[in-house]
């Protein structure tokens, strides 16, 4: 996940929440759900707990709605368009359809297996986390106790130049 980040085009949007009602919790707001904000296009992925080793997709079919998708790290293949929903089916849909209601599967030529899209949740203002507390977060980071914490943010934010972003507005 880290050589990911790093990869980035800079600069980055990003909006980040201490919320932990998702598939993707945080643990607070010293490692808070990030999202990294590309158009219609976002990407979220926590610091630490259990989904630090995934990266969530969602893309913005209008302003309300989106497909989701879950990939996870490290990766063991190139991933095909066709494969891009097999962590998150079940029988009915996707487990995205648990928090995000209306999920319907849509026929895209871009997908030969279909995408499943649901409504999109919008944050809550109060459990924002400002980019300044992520950013002292880096500084103070001990890679000594907490490693893998720490070389995701200094992939995040010491690679290029990142600023807030509001989740939902077109982004960078």
């Amino acid at each position: 996940m880290s050589c990911f980040l790093e990869s980035l085009d800079r600069p980055l949007a990003l909006y980040l929440t201490e919320s932990s009602l998702c598939l993707q919790p945080a643990t607070g707001p010293r490692s808070p759900r990030t999202f990294i904000l590309r158009g219609a296009l976002e990407m979220s992925f926590v610091f630490d707990g259990s989904a630090s080793n995934t990266l969530e997709l969602a893309y913005r079919t209008t302003p309300l709605r989106s497909i989701k998708s879950e990939i996870l790290f490290p990766l063991q293949a190139d991933i095909l368009p066709e494969q891009l929903f097999d962590r998150i089916l079940t029988p009915s849909g996707t487990k995205c359809a648990d928090c995000h209601p209306a999920e319907v599967k849509q026929e895209l030529p871009e997908f030969p297996a279909g995408a499943w899209e649901s409504d999109v949740i919008e944050p809550y203002a109060e459990l924002n986390v400002t980019l300044g507390a992520l950013q002292a977060e880096n500084t103070s980071c001990d890679a000594a106790l907490e490693p893998e914490r720490c070389s995701l943010l200094s992939a995040l934010l010491n690679h290029g130049a990142v600023q807030a972003g509001e989740v939902g507005n077109p982004g960078l």
